[in-house]
């Protein structure tokens, strides 16, 4: 075994051999896999493990560095990736996803970019694309085609090769390179696992390419459609637990961030507002909220407005207003918005103690909406534009995000004066809808006992 000595050429990753440990691969090419996987209990039951090596894979060596500072042993092993050449029949599978998935999502989400776009050419091919070849045969037949004829990489083969892996363990399905794995674990007849680790991607992205032997799911609604949108069969789906809601079951009280009342704004981000002019309008119709001693504010609270770990922020940019404090967590590794991003275990406690302390969320349709509600706190959605409030924002309807809005748990605020009176409520009265918040943390896999991510880790260890 070649160890690293040297702190300087940390990037030169040790090569242990197996001793006859059993050997999994993980791919953690996303933030939200990282998240999921290393900052919950998969990896700490996984390392645990004498018998089990894990080797993760990351996209760039500057990720890898960083993992390694925290998380490298003789048995956890993080490789980099390199760019792959891709050949030009993956490419056309990978077109060919985009169109076989049929859902409300996706529908909606052409509807936003011919509104957007004006392009109406785009939009009917599309659709009729869409249409004629979102069903469950042309799925079947173009995932056989897409195992059989697509050639993996050379340097996945490699991996392959050097570490004669026991099980892929793959937790976006919905990445080529991740697929890349899936399909070369297949041609060794190794077995597979995949992880639906965020709750709407089954449902929003586009066709899985290729299935797993076996499929690991938060709850319920993402068993059933998992079965209705990926063709995946229903006995070979287990639902665990959503695993980034352990910390919430699990949460030990510590002391309040502000000595202020608070509430916690999160921001929609330049994802769906390029010009990001609602989070600053927004932002400033809450600072005059308070400051007007209004909408049942007192005039002593703060605004934390919590940006998403992905969003890169031009702090210039932001207006200092006087309840107003900004919350940039996370680090980001590359300079563009995207998935690849990382939240240290000590960021993801004080979100936590953040949003336990505080006296509402007010956000869009994001996942901090379910955190919320999994911590019992008054949850309110804005389904305005402050420069216009005639618009509304389409994805409320999306078809994992209808599910958690029809329970009522959330309210969703459609002008300024129904968001005042929507604060006013809840800060008179917190456990006004409790009884709601409580079924949307129940439907999206909320698990009393906090261990949702052992159970992943020992559905694992079975198929070792």
């Amino acid at each position: 075994m070649i160890k690293n000595l040297n702190k300087n050429l940390e990037n030169v990753r040790p090569r242990p051999v197996s001793n006859g440990m059993k050997t999994i691969f993980i791919p953690i090419f996303s933030g939200i896999e990282g998240k999921n996987i290393l900052r919950t209990g998969i990896y700490k039951r996984l390392a645990a493990e004498e018998n089990a090596r894990l080797v993760f894979f990351v996209k760039n060596s500057e990720r890898a560095a960083y993992y390694r500072k925290e998380f490298s042993s003789e048995r956890v092993i993080f490789e980099v990736v390199p760019k792959l050449c891709i050949s030009s029949t993956d490419a056309f599978f990978s077109f060919l996803k985009f169109y076989l998935l049929r859902t409300h999502t996706i529908d909606l989400k052409r509807k936003t970019n011919l509104e957007r776009t004006g392009n109406y050419f785009n939009f009917i091919l599309s659709f009729l694309a869409n249409k004629t070849l979102a069903w469950p045969l042309m799925r079947k037949a173009v995932r056989f085609l897409d195992a059989q004829l697509v050639e993996t990489p050379e340097p996945i083969k490699n991996f392959f090769d050097e570490y004669q892996p026991n099980l892929v363990f793959i937790a976006d399905l919905f990445d080529n390179t991740e697929a890349a794995f899936l399909r070369e674990a297949r041609r060794r007849k190794i077995k597979t696992v995949g992880f639906l680790s965020t709750w709407d991607r089954v449902s929003s992205r586009w066709m899985i390419r290729l299935l797993p032997d076996e499929m690991i799911v938060f709850n319920n609604c993402l068993k059933k459609e998992t079965a209705e949108y990926a063709d995946m069969p229903q006995e070979k789906i287990f639902i665990s637990g959503a695993v980034q809601l352990d910390r919430h079951s699990s949460y030990a009280q510590t002391a309040r961030p502000f000595a202020e009342s608070y509430i916690v704004y999160g921001p929609l981000g330049r994802t769906f507002d390029k010009t990001a002019e609602s989070d600053k309008e927004m932002v400033a119709i809450l600072n005059s909220f308070i400051e007007n001693k209004q909408c049942g504010f007192n005039g002593t609270e703060k605004i934390i407005v919590r940006f998403p770990p992905n969003d890169f922020i031009k702090k210039e940019e932001l207006e200092q207003l006087p309840h107003i404090v900004y919350d940039i967590p996370g680090t980001r590794f590359g300079n563009t918005r995207g998935q690849d991003w990382d939240m240290s275990e000590a960021e993801l406690d004080e979100l936590n103690n953040l949003l336990h302390h505080a006296l509402l969320v007010i956000c869009y349709y994001s996942s901090l909406s379910i955190d919320a509600a999994a911590l019992g706190k008054p949850v309110i959605n804005i389904n305005f534009y402050p420069t216009d409030e005639r618009k509304r924002h389409p994805y409320y309807d999306t078809t994992h995000y209808a599910k958690v809005k029809a329970l009522g748990g959330i309210v969703l605020v459609e002008s300024k004066e129904e968001l005042c009176r929507a604060t006013t409520a809840y800060i008179a009265n917190p456990s006004l809808h409790a009884r709601e918040r409580c079924a949307i943390a129940e439907q999206q896999g909320l698990c009393a006992d906090g261990t949702a991510g052992e159970r992943v880790a020992e559905k694992l260890l079975e198929f070792l």
